[in-house]
């Protein structure tokens, strides 16, 4: 967060549902074309399948080899719900809790054995999970290169092996800030 400015914490005494119906208005007033959620559990995305009369067409999440959101991404892709997975590389610089994948020895060689970045194995490791893979970076060279990932595929043996490549399992982002609201997604399961 830039210095100066503060997180604001959500206002307002107003229910997934009813954030749902409102925007639901936005694409009838043809503001907005398709819908989706972010960071929403299992039972969240439910409780939006119930109300809905224009259903959400994806799902964004946290899902990288550190935390990779199976459950979740299985589920979400059983009702329908194209899933944008963030976050591929981790968080590298956030915190020194997590181990930084693009330095992982797995990642590294089988980044070499393709002739790619580890940057580049992680987004193709989510590509071939079915993933809409979102990196962040403003380096437009970096840019050029994240996508370069269409013109190699990783073996069933190498998909298995960055999927135990970071057994942390563990979300980076939880906004524990927000932990005690009521909507909060992160205490469930999945």
């Amino acid at each position: 967060m830039r210095s100066g400015r503060r997180r604001e914490e959500p206002r307002g005494n107003f229910t997934l549902e009813d954030t749902w119906r409102a925007m639901e208005k936005l694409v009838e007033a043809g503001l907005v074309r398709n819908l989706g959620l972010s960071n929403f559990n299992r039972s969240q995305i439910d409780r939006i399948f119930e109300v809905a009369i224009i259903k959400p067409t994806v799902l964004q999440i946290e899902a990288s080899i550190g935390f990779l959101n199976e459950k979740l991404i299985k589920y979400a892709h059983s009702i329908g719900l194209q899933v944008t997975g963030y976050a591929p590389f981790g968080s590298p610089g956030t915190s020194s809790e997590f181990s930084n994948p693009l330095q992982n020895p797995c990642i590294v060689d089988i980044a070499k054995r393709h002739n790619k970045s580890a940057g580049q194995i992680l987004i193709r490791h989510g590509i071939q999970r079915g993933l809409i893979v979102i990196p962040k970076s403003s380096n437009p060279e970096r840019i050029r290169e994240n996508i370069d990932v269409f013109d190699f595929e990783l073996s069933e043996e190498e998909m298995s092996m960055l999927n135990r490549a970071d057994p942390n399992q563990r979300r980076r982002f939880e906004l524990k800030a927000w932990c005690k609201l009521p909507e909060y997604p992160f205490h469930a399961e999945y």
